[in-house]
């Protein structure tokens, strides 16, 4: 350090200049391609919905799910529909994430107390065990697979039945009374099994898991209050079933669980399980599907009466990128359908919150101080951990360069972050960011080759483990 003080001051200050400011400004490079974006591409875009804020918590995930299901639903008439009917719907068709909170915070309660009854031949200072116990088993964020999981469980309520809440808008609070709480009884369940004859396998165990899920519980009911589990449906809500629903009675009173609530919205539209995530890591087999045994992307897949003999969990299918982006596209511009995404937002120098862009050193180099450029590729910087899937997003549109048409130059991309950030909530992405940052994707299977069909209907059999804290085990 000495060194570098002594010998290396003047010729920095001659290099960056004098004046210090380390200024965030947008490389002018990356501003003349910004400027002719609309001119020089042929976009196809999807409706323009008013974007929604998560504040300070980690719903991304279901910002970006419950938006997906919406623009599905609008996807699905083909165009076929009335104007205003479709304004009504872009306008009115609100889910609460706030009502789904509580079931993920439940669900991931459970799934760890499971995950100690499993790893319980393990020592206490086992990696594995480690992990679970300190990364925290309830902390925010998780994967398309539990998302749907949690909606054909659990359903979905409209945001008026059911507004963000304190501790929702930010959930720091709630994750560190759960996350100790789960922690002790974790320990408590381990200690349980060491000190019975009969080990894991003691009934007494299976009650202590339902008597600490009942201790969550309750925490949960303190912070955000009981869940609704039956509501009646106010005029708009009427209308929005008419619409989407041709079988809807608008004249009768109507008293919906949110089970049925999404059901009746969804109809025969869309289902959830007719689309499935792909991923791409070049580290594995592609034409292969992975999934986790353990973590909070179990969540919902484990419960007091599943035969962990025959545990089914999410599952992701490794493709090359080059197909990743084919399936992104396709499902824009053939279906007109929202596709959910995972990736990396915090690789410094690439991304710009307030300006809404996502782009490869998008700032001026030399007044950050950055003189050459050092680039550790996608490959090394998921095999390093340097990479994380830190958000998730929807695709809302696609702009292919005019002159050479089969080119990707940008992407539109709806986010959860507000309307002060980028265009009214939009970013703009440009198609060398998704090559580098963008980890899985979700597109209906229609889309899939056969032989990709085929490989994720042998999923059940086939799926490869990987470990809770690989970067595709959190996507």
């Amino acid at each position: 350090v000495l060194k570098v003080l002594n010998e290396c001051s003047i010729e920095a200050c001659e290099e960056v200049g004098l004046e210090g400011n380390g200024n965030y400004e947008i490389d002018s490079k990356i501003e003349t391609e910004l400027n002719g974006c609309f001119e020089s591409c042929t976009w196809k875009l999807l409706d323009e919905i008013p974007v929604r804020e998560q504040f300070q918590s980690g719903r991304c995930w279901m910002y970006a799910g419950l938006n997906f299901i919406k623009r599905n639903l609008l996807a699905s008439f083909h165009n076929q529909i009335n104007p205003e009917h479709r304004q009504f719907l872009i306008d009115n068709l609100q889910f609460s994430t706030s009502y789904l909170v509580f079931y993920e915070k439940l669900e991931k309660a459970s799934a760890a107390f499971h995950d100690a009854v499993e790893t319980s031949h393990l020592s206490i200072d086992d990696p594995l065990v480690s992990y679970l116990i300190r990364i925290g088993p309830v902390r925010d964020g998780s994967d398309w697979n539990v998302f749907c999981r949690l909606i054909e469980k659990y359903g979905i309520v409209p945001e008026s039945i059911a507004p963000d809440l304190k501790h929702t808008r930010n959930t720091k609070q709630l994750n560190s009374t759960l996350n100790r709480r789960v922690r002790e009884h974790f320990i408590k369940i381990r200690q349980l099994i060491d000190s019975s004859f009969l080990g894991k396998d003691d009934p007494e165990i299976q009650k202590y898991q339902i008597h600490a899920l009942k201790d969550i519980y309750r925490v949960l009911i303190a912070h955000l209050g009981v869940p609704i589990q039956e509501f009646t449906l106010d005029s708009n809500e009427s209308t929005l079933c008419t619409i989407l629903n041709p079988n809807f009675n608008s004249n009768a009173s109507h008293s919906m669980t949110p089970v049925d609530y999404f059901h009746t919205l969804t109809h025969e539209r869309m289902k959830l399980s007719n689309y499935c995530v792909i991923i791409n890591d070049n580290r594995r087999l592609f034409h292969t599907v992975y999934s986790v045994k353990y973590g909070k992307n179990t969540a919902t897949f484990k419960d007091t009466n599943l035969d962990q003999n025959d545990f089914s969990g999410p599952k992701w299918m490794n493709l090359n990128m080059e197909d990743m982006v084919t399936l992104a596209s396709r499902a824009l511009e053939e279906r007109s359908e929202a596709v959910w995404f995972g990736c990396d937002v915090e690789y410094d120098g690439d991304f710009d919150r307030k300006e809404g862009i996502l782009g490869i050193d998008i700032y001026d180099q030399k007044k950050l101080g950055l003189i050459g450029k050092i680039r550790v590729s996608r490959e090394l910087r998921i095999a390093s951990g340097f990479a994380v899937s830190s958000h998730n997003m929807i695709l809302a549109g696609i702009a292919r360069d005019s002159k050479i048409y089969q080119k990707i130059k940008f992407w539109k991309v709806e986010n959860s972050w507000g309307r002060e950030c980028g265009k009214e909530g939009y970013f703009l992405m440009f198609h060398e960011w998704f090559l580098e940052h963008v980890y899985g994707i979700v597109v209906h299977k229609d889309l899939l080759t056969d032989d990709q069909r085929g490989t994720i209907s042998n999923a059940a059999v086939n799926s490869v483990i990987i470990p809770p804290n690989d970067l595709f085990a959190v996507l």
